[in-house]
């Protein structure tokens, strides 16, 4: 039997659980923007950068560990690139490092918060986030610089807005904008999923009427864009380019976590804890469970009594890491 998500319902209580696949091996250090490429896991830990041979079973950190916070992660064939906020304001930068280690390479400074690396080989993308004296306005950008370094483009900058390039065609890049004023403060930007093309030429071509999910995740796959809408009730969306028509996928699973697609489909995480107590009682325990869905359907393929990090897929399995508990697989 199936279990499936009814409405906004995380569960579906009448379904029995599944369990959290084949364990690969131990638990991972706690990693985020976890990323596979031919047959590699990339992934931050506090150890430094992670790479773990899917084949082989070998782990490795291919730098030292890196002073928080460390946002974004891209691969190319030959280099892992990340975004490094660094310890001052507007003092991040853009980093590589070579897949088998040495030398870290530094391909832009001068960043504030750099975030939500993107590559297409021969460009890396990403957004930044600054405050302006003496009000502190917040203006977020998308930028831009060649793989092997050069002058950094400003592609979109906008007070009160946030960024994520989500891809890019021959000719275009496209990306999320998302108001930030309700943290911020300042005018409320316009929120939206759009591109803009590459040679700077024309202006912002925009694809949804409606706002994006605060998190600001989205993905280019082929001519379809998927993204989260803020709602009520937030909803998985994708849009086809080539018939401009957006369809509702599903709602958002409560405690959702982690969301990856590629051309065969996507998976969805979700987290929920319940305190055993009041909030004040030192003894009181917390339960948590994790569950792994189909982004489609919300079938669950995997569930784990605990936290679960380091997501990722390749053309076979979803991976996730039990914290404490081991590394698994889950077939497609």
């Amino acid at each position: 039997m199936q279990c499936r998500l009814v409405g906004a319902l995380a569960f579906a209580l009448a379904c029995g659980k599944p369990g959290r696949g084949e364990r690969i091996g131990d638990p991972l250090d706690y990693v985020d923007n976890a990323t596979i490429d031919r047959g590699e896991l990339f992934a931050m830990a506090p150890a430094g950068l992670m790479k773990l041979s899917l084949v082989k079973g070998t782990r490795e950190y291919l730098t030292a560990p890196f002073p928080p916070p460390v946002i974004g992660l891209a691969v190319t064939r030959d280099e892992v690139l990340w975004g490094d906020w660094a310890s001052s304001e507007g003092g991040g930068a853009i980093r590589a490092v070579s897949r088998q280690g040495g030398p870290v390479r530094t391909l832009a400074t001068g960043q504030g918060r750099p975030s939500h690396l993107w590559t297409d080989g021969s460009e890396v993308y990403w957004s930044t986030m600054d405050f302006t004296p003496p009000e502190n306005t917040a203006r977020g950008a998308l930028r831009s610089v060649a793989i092997s370094g050069g002058n950094v483009v400003t592609r979109r900058s906008v007070d009160s807005a946030g960024f994520q390039p989500i891809g890019a065609d021959a000719t275009r890049v496209f990306f999320n904008q998302v108001s930030v004023a309700a943290y911020f403060g300042g005018t409320p930007a316009e929120s939206f999923v759009g591109a803009i093309a590459k040679d700077g030429t024309g202006g912002v071509e925009r694809f949804t009427s409606v706002d994006v999910w605060s998190w600001s995740w989205g993905q280019l796959i082929g001519s379809r864009i998927f993204w989260i809408a803020a709602g009520p009730p937030p909803a998985f969306q994708m849009l086809d380019l080539n018939t401009r028509t957006s369809t509702v996928i599903r709602a958002v699973d409560v405690g959702f976590d982690w969301v990856g697609v590629d051309a065969r489909g996507g998976f969805t995480s979700s987290e929920v804890c319940k305190r055993n107590g009041a909030e004040e009682d030192p003894n009181a325990t917390v339960d948590c469970s994790s569950w792994l869905r189909r982004l489609d359907s919300g079938e669950a393929v995997a569930y784990a009594d605990w936290f679960v990090q380091g997501f990722a897929m390749d053309d076979t399995y979803v991976y996730w890491s039990v914290t404490g508990r081991g590394f698994y697989r889950v077939r497609r």
